[in-house]
């Protein structure tokens, strides 16, 4: 059953409303597929071999495709873990911030982007894949415990 807000809980539209306006959940729908078009003619415009800008830049629009996306990830599981919770009958749902969000979605977006610019080098091992993965954990940790 999916229920909107107004039907569940006076306190999760209080919260919800006050989170997320309409505008701002439209503006960070529109970033990450504004960027994948922006990625599409950067990459039939230009060839990324022949200029270190036109590499930069395909690199720009993939942190940003990720970052964007990691962002709605986090903030929609964290509207469901809320749903989740008012369900259960939890009277006072957790507030996540959305710099907090912002955050942590910044940090993991550069996980996969560093992984497919080492990848781009021939250089990607399994230590590598270790040794990004911890670093991700670790700088999201330190986010965490920073915003708190």
């Amino acid at each position: 059953m999916i229920c909107r807000a107004g039907t569940l809980n006076p306190l999760f539209d209080k919260w919800y409303s006050e989170s997320m306006t309409f505008a701002n959940r439209k503006l960070i729908a529109l970033v990450p597929i504004t960027a994948l078009i922006a990625l599409f003619v950067a990459l039939n415009i230009t060839d990324p071999a022949d200029t270190v800008a036109s590499i930069l830049l395909v690199f720009l629009l993939l942190y940003v495709i990720c970052a964007a996306t990691f962002f709605i990830i986090l903030r929609h599981a964290h509207h469901l873990g809320q749903l989740r919770l008012l369900r259960r009958g939890s009277t006072t749902p957790r507030q996540v911030s959305q710099a907090r969000s912002y955050y942590i979605a910044c940090i993991v977006a550069f996980a996969p982007v560093c992984l497919l610019a080492m990848q781009s080098l021939h250089q990607v091992r399994v230590l590598d894949l270790l040794l990004v993965g911890a670093l991700t954990v670790l700088a999201a940790f330190y986010a965490i415990k920073r915003t708190q």
